[in-house]
């Protein structure tokens, strides 16, 4: 027997903007030699990745526990992995 899931269409159409941004992100690289188009390229690809994959993480794990307490520790695993993703990705780019 399959349990009927409801979707909430706020975090679809959060995820189909930010597939839209890789989209764009990546056609915008081809043209960095123009001054305003690196500024576009850089103000998306601070967010847009990271935050694609909280809210799949976010969407993919329960964060409340059986008994409906909100399970903190969750969100803060997310945030610590983010963060050591984006200082190694520092590290590489720097020492490169």
């Amino acid at each position: 027997m399959q349990t009927k899931t409801t979707r909430i269409s706020f975090y679809d159409n959060l995820k189909f903007i930010l597939i839209l941004l890789v989209v764009v992100g990546h056609v915008i690289g081809c043209q960095l030699d123009i001054n305003y188009m690196n500024g576009i390229y850089l103000f998306i690809y601070i967010f847009h990745m990271p935050l694609f994959i909280f809210i799949t993480g976010f969407l993919a794990k329960k964060l409340e526990d059986k008994n409906g307490n909100f399970r903190l520790y969750k969100v803060i695993n997310y945030i610590l992995l983010y963060l050591i993703f984006k200082i190694s990705l520092f590290l590489v780019w720097f020492l490169h």
